[in-house]
């Protein structure tokens, strides 16, 4: 009898002391669960923010072309191979010259080893430049070109150049040092190539210009470009007068410049183009030590002059075969004169150019007149082929 009542006290002492513990159980059970619904919603919610913040808009960026002074030659260009060659570009944009009188030493100076004469409007039409020691006067020892086309008086025997394209008017300037430039001619002295601007299709622009400085400096430059649909063209028209800083030294120069091109296919291109150039220079001779001396703007010769009417024209056509082939081929002319009527520096700059008593008159000028005519002036050959990787 005694014993029934312990064990119901037992009994209930055992579920008393059950109770409290599940209830704690099902406290941190929910606590539990509730903290794992809360990670996940933001779980879910983390991963929904990370969505809407890769969800830009669309941002459109436009800019010019980036200003590189100067650069290289592509491996591969309009038919000819500069791997391996000394080779740099001058984007003209992007430098800072005096194009106004076209100083040689602020345009191709960064070329290394390029040295200059310059000596327009100093009794020669044109600066010259000339690497490594070479004579630099008139551009002697280097190939000369605007677009590709020799412009000099005579590739073999009489490589002056009479002609250099303003520099207002050019885009770039690409040269070939060492004996790479050999592909071009037979002057080891480098090749220098002058790329003229051209014009862009549906996009019409228009600039002139006018420039004084002193001695009598006045140079204008204006050019056009554009044209509608498959057709572009652009032309320059360029004066340029100065009365020189010695006196019988006064130049006179106007250039003409126009070309076009016709898309005709998306695989065929015809272009052409046309350069008239005349100059009249007064050369007022040189002078002695002594004379340099006394006087270094001293002159003695006022009846030399010279006259080099330049002309020189280019047919072009261009055909895409695929990708990686193309087909180029370039007719040129030049049609050239040198005119000069000069006292001679026989006897030295020191012999005066005075009345000879014998005669009565001014002692003999020496009078020449030269023809340079030259046909298919392409870099290699007529017909050039270029190979283009994918």
């Amino acid at each position: 009898m005694i014993a029934f009542p312990f064990a119901a006290m037992v009994t209930a002492a055992l579920a008393v002391s059950v109770s409290p513990v599940t209830a704690q159980q099902t406290d941190t059970s929910r606590t539990s669960v509730s903290r794992d619904s809360t990670r996940i919603a933001a779980d879910s919610a983390s991963k929904e923010s990370s969505k809407r913040a890769t969800m830009l808009s669309s941002i459109v960026t436009t800019a010019s072309s980036p200003l590189h002074v100067i650069g290289h030659m592509p491996e591969v260009a309009h038919g000819v191979i500069y791997s391996g060659k000394k080779s740099e570009v001058i984007e003209m944009d992007s430098l800072a010259s005096n194009s106004a009188q076209d100083v040689e030493r602020q345009i191709l100076g960064r070329i290394p080893g390029a040295h200059f004469s310059e000596t327009e409007g100093a009794g020669f039409p044109s600066n010259g430049v000339g690497f490594r020691g070479l004579d630099p006067t008139q551009s002697v020892e280097v190939n000369v070109r605007q677009n590709g086309i020799n412009i000099a008086a005579d590739v073999y025997g009489y490589p002056e150049t009479y002609y250099t394209p303003p520099s207002e008017a050019l885009q770039r300037i690409e040269v070939v040092r060492g004996a790479g430039s050999l592909a071009f001619g037979p002057q080891f002295g480098g090749s220098v190539n002058y790329v003229v601007r051209s014009g862009v299709s549906g996009s019409t622009r228009f600039r002139t210009g006018v420039t004084g400085g002193s001695y009598g400096l006045v140079n204008s430059f204006t050019d056009l470009s554009g044209g509608p649909g498959p057709l572009a063209f652009y032309g320059f028209a360029h004066l340029r007068r100065s009365d020189g800083w010695r006196p019988n030294s006064d130049l006179r120069q106007g250039t003409l410049y126009g070309s076009v091109s016709y898309q005709v296919s998306r695989r065929l291109l015809l272009a052409g183009e046309y350069t008239a150039h005349r100059n009249r220079i007064q050369m007022p001779g040189g002078l002695s030590d002594a004379q340099f001396a006394e006087n270094p703007r001293a002159s003695y010769r006022a009846r030399n002059w010279l006259a080099s009417p330049w002309n020189v024209a280019a047919l072009r056509a261009s055909y895409d075969f695929s990708r990686t082939g193309r087909l180029e081929t370039t007719l040129s002319m030049l049609d050239s004169d040198r005119h000069l009527v000069w006292r001679n520096e026989d006897g030295g700059p020191q012999e005066a150019d005075v009345v000879d008593p014998a005669t009565g008159g001014f002692v003999p000028r020496e009078v020449e007149r030269e023809t340079f005519r030259i046909s298919d002036g392409a870099p290699l050959s007529p017909v050039g082929s270029e190979g283009l990787r994918a």
